[in-house]
């Protein structure tokens, strides 16, 4: 009987003790499972946050990149009208060589300016859509 009693007293203890310890474990897995998926989440938000920051600056070097486009061809229409009305004073005599040449390499460089600006407004363009996920190469 008194080993009887001891096994029993044993295995309340046992029990006693094992109890907590299973209950310990499954919360530490649990807390650490929590931990875990506010991690994930936490990197989740900054890659969201970076995505959003880099379509902006893709956004906002395409809009600077359409101005400067703009400007540049609105400087060479400009231009090629003050070569040509310098062609045409030549023509009359109001006008001499160094004039029309002068008013001709002023409107080939702002040709110049324009076909740069077009390129960096396609390359902006092209950062945009790789910015938004955006194949290009399907079209």
């Amino acid at each position: 009987s008194s080993t009887s009693k001891l096994d029993r007293q044993s295995v309340e203890v046992s029990l006693l003790f094992d109890v907590p310890l299973q209950r310990r474990e499954a919360r530490g897995r649990m807390i650490s499972a929590r931990a875990e998926l506010l991690r994930i989440a936490a990197e989740e938000q900054l890659a969201r946050d970076q995505i959003s920051l880099e379509l902006q600056d893709a956004a906002n070097a395409l809009d600077r990149a359409y101005e400067l486009l703009r400007r540049g061809r609105d400087n060479r229409l400009q231009s090629d009208y003050m070569a040509e009305a310098e062609r045409r004073l030549f023509d009359i005599g109001k006008s001499d060589q160094f004039r029309v040449n002068l008013r001709e390499l002023t409107a080939a460089e702002a040709r110049l300016l324009e076909i740069e600006a077009a390129a960096e407004f396609y390359r902006s363009l092209a950062d945009y859509e790789a910015a938004r996920g955006v194949d290009t190469t399907q079209k």
